[in-house]
């Protein structure tokens, strides 16, 4: 009999208006970006599945489920305590799949990452109850070996299974195209504008001013909140006024409040989010999976990488991606595009390979494959 399969997230999407909006970013992780890799995973296996949602015990999972699916991200994280989840996968007590996870640090930092102890031990508790650990490079495999957790095996992200047409020469053409477009159109991802991303922010956001395009979020509950609205509040006032600081300094508060509320969107389901994507001729910023979103619409998307997450990922999978450094005052977006590091040739291997290790992964932990 195949197994019921308890899945650590949605089947690629959350419904805001159905759960209302709170809920409904809870139930995503407070990150749209997880849709997307939750979405690659419900897609490749076939077992029935049970979604792990919040509220949910572990008793009911393991009466339910015979084997659970984390669909993973940047868990392995010095600012997090991953701790509920151990007790979690204790409690349920059984077999586990993990595919994606991910280490969050400063680039070219050491892999001794000062973990706290919750963490430390769910990846204790995950290596115990999974074959091997599907991780999203070399980076966070260090980091893992560091902890002791050795039964690893590297794969990016589920992402990249999406659509199974994709080639890097299509890639390389549109990125040749877009050098030369005089007014693309552009999907700018905002990043989450912590203190060492806000100059390069800033640049991009003016960069794109004059061109059309569509701002793109994932996180911050303020201003996902203020889209899902249509308004600004005024207790969202002063939240604002410091963001336009940082994007568009140029503006005046009224006129940017004008513009965040005429461009800015937010999606809430994998599917319609790819799609959409088909409409800009780029897709760039310092969220990989808005990038992802793009490529796998079979459209050009770029990382803004600044971090060992960013890179990490972008270079496991053979993406397009640009250093945050080579993004300087006065470019045009073609000259930006200029520094844009992508191999066709690696991107095809990459996917094979990687595509092929996390198939593999599933079948070999008894899972049924679409």
């Amino acid at each position: 009999m195949a197994l019921t399969v308890a899945i650590f997230g949605t089947n690629g999407g959350t419904s805001f208006s159905g759960y209302g909006f709170d809920n409904a970013l809870t139930r995503i992780g407070m990150n749209t970006g997880n849709a997307i890799f939750q979405f690659a995973l419900w897609k490749m296996v076939a077992n029935s599945k049970l979604t792990v949602e919040p509220g949910i015990t572990a008793e009911y999972i393991r009466d339910n489920a015979q084997h659970l699916l984390i669909p993973a991200a940047n868990q392995v994280n010095a600012a997090w305590d991953m701790g509920w989840l151990a007790d979690m996968l204790e409690r349920c007590n059984l077999p586990v799949t993990c595919i994606g996870l991910g280490a969050q640090a400063e680039t070219d930092n050491d892999p001794r990452l000062d973990l706290k102890s919750g963490t430390v031990r769910y990846l204790k508790v995950l290596s115990e109850r999974t074959s091997r650990i599907g991780l999203r490079g070399p980076f966070t495999q260090q980091v893992l070996e560091h902890f002791g957790v050795t039964n690893t095996v590297i794969t990016g992200c589920p992402s990249q299974t999406i659509n199974p047409h994709l080639t890097g020469a299509a890639i390389q053409a549109q990125l040749d195209g877009v050098r030369q477009m005089p007014r693309p159109s552009v999907g700018y991802v905002l990043g989450t504008l912590e203190a060492e991303t806000r100059l390069a922010e800033r640049m991009m956001a003016q960069l794109i001013a004059s061109l059309p395009h569509q701002l793109i979020l994932q996180t911050d509950p303020r201003l996902l909140r203020i889209i899902y609205d249509r308004q600004v509040t005024q207790d969202d006032l002063a939240y604002v006024k410091w963001v336009q600081g940082v994007m568009r300094p140029d503006l005046e508060i009224v006129a940017f409040i004008d513009y965040f509320l005429n461009n800015a969107v937010f999606y809430s389901d994998a599917r319609s989010w790819i799609d959409a994507m088909r409409r800009h001729d780029v897709v760039l910023g310092m969220r990989i999976h808005g990038a992802v979103t793009a490529i796998q619409a079979g459209k050009l998307g770029v990382c803004v990488t600044f971090d060992s997450r960013t890179r990490e990922l972008a270079e496991t999978m053979g993406y397009p991606y640009l250093p945050m450094e080579r993004i300087v005052k006065d470019q045009t977006l073609a000259q930006m595009l200029r520094h844009v590091i992508f191999d066709a040739d690696r991107f095809d291997a990459a996917r094979a390979r990687n595509t092929a290790t996390i198939r593999d992964i599933l079948r070999k932990d008894g899972l049924t494959l679409s």
